[in-house]
This record gives C-alpha cells, sequence and structure tokens, in this order.
C-alpha cells in the first residue's frame, strides 16, 4: 500500500513538473519573424502567465547581437566611460534594454573595484 502511495505522489509530481502553459509559443507565432528575430525561441504571449518563462517581446525574441559586446569593447568604444580595472570579456550591452535581460555596460557593472562612490557624486542627489 506504501508502495502504491509513492508511486502516485511521484507520477503527479512528474506530471505537474511537465505542465506546459496554453500561452507558451514561439517568437513567430508573436510575429516577430524576420532575419532579426530568432523565431524559434519559446516563450509567453502574456507577461507572468507562464511561470519563469519570459514574455515574447522585441528584445527577447531578437536575434541581434549587435548591441551585445564585452567590458573591453566597451572601454575600446569610450575611453572615459570606464576608469579602472575592469572584467575584459564580461559581457554587456551598450544600449539600455536592447539585449533582454543583459546588463548595461556601466561602471558598476564592467569595473572591478566600482563603488557607487566613484559613480555618483554627493551632489547628484541635492535638490
Amino acid at each position: 500500500m506504501k508502495i502504491t502511495a509513492i508511486a502516485t505522489i511521484a507520477a503527479v509530481a512528474v506530471a505537474v513538473s511537465a505542465h506546459s502553459y496554453p500561452q507558451e509559443i514561439i517568437c513567430a507565432t508573436k510575429g516577430f519573424a524576420g532575419h532579426s528575430y530568432d523565431e524559434s525561441k519559446v516563450c509567453c504571449e502574456y507577461s507572468g502567465n507562464c511561470g519563469a518563462l519570459p514574455k515574447c517581446t522585441a528584445n527577447f525574441c531578437s536575434s541581434s547581437n549587435e548591441y551585445k559586446i564585452t567590458c573591453a569593447e566597451k572601454r575600446k568604444r569610450n575611453r572615459d566611460s570606464l576608469k579602472g580595472l575592469i572584467h575584459k570579456n564580461k559581457k554587456c550591452c551598450q544600449w539600455s534594454g536592447k539585449c533582454g535581460d543583459l546588463k548595461k555596460c556601466t561602471q558598476s557593472y564592467c569595473e572591478k573595484d566600482a563603488r557607487s562612490s566613484d559613480i555618483y557624486k554627493r551632489s547628484d542627489f541635492q535638490f
């Protein structure tokens, strides 16, 4: 009897974990098609309805890597933006919101010893 109950619980757990959501689609279904998009990428039609699966947005479905760079490339493009020692091979995004969840190439993200005092001056917060 106990073995049957354990087997039933295990089967239910497997079925629940394998659940797919009705809003789970691919980028092409949402209309993101063409050479700029990864049409086969799986995403959620509506935000928050597919567990941890991201919503189908232009940024998420984009196959373009033109904004995805390394901190070393950021320094090469704009020497004044990063002053200290950097994580040279750390991937980042040249522009906010253009690379999905990838962080923007900021001083605090790329520099090894960056502190908040390096980034903002006290006068920036005085009104």
